[in-house]
């Protein structure tokens, strides 16, 4: 299963600032994130290798509340093609260290020598990240 909580920084800031706002500016937030988080889906999904297709139809993006959102997998090998096993194991993915959610991997079997990362979540991610945080600014600066 590959699921991460991505904590911005910057993108934490926002959301807390449009906590407190009102009802129609979190209304905006909330269909920005949902648009947002079905792009890191639809890009994750056109990234993925695939075989049989399960890992890729396994990609779904889930509503946490209404300013949280996890785009994730259930498919137990997900995190081993995104992030690869053994000494192949890259813990920086798109300019981004994610060593914290990585690193367990380099114990991984993977076959001799292991398996090469193939990266598709965490790039669709940090893709849309920086058009996400461009709309909720958009929103909160224009109340």
């Amino acid at each position: 299963m590959l699921r991460a909580d991505v904590n911005s920084a910057q993108l934490q800031r926002v959301i807390g600032q449009v906590q407190g706002m009102k009802k129609d500016v979190q209304a905006k937030a909330e269909l920005a994130l949902n648009y947002h988080a079905l792009n890191i889906e639809s890009n994750a999904k056109k990234a993925v290798p695939v075989d049989t297709g399960v890992l890729q139809s396994s990609i779904k993006t889930e509503k946490l509340g209404s300013l949280g959102r996890a785009v994730h997998t259930n498919v137990e090998y997900a995190p081993y093609v995104e992030f690869g096993t053994r000494e192949k194991v890259n813990t920086t993915i798109s300019g981004v260290d994610y060593s914290e959610v990585a690193i367990q991997f380099k114990k991984s079997d993977g076959g001799p020598g292991g398996v090469p990362p193939r990266p598709y979540l965490f790039p669709a991610f940090e893709k849309e990240k920086k058009e996400l945080l461009k709309s909720l600014r958009k929103i909160t600066n224009g109340r």
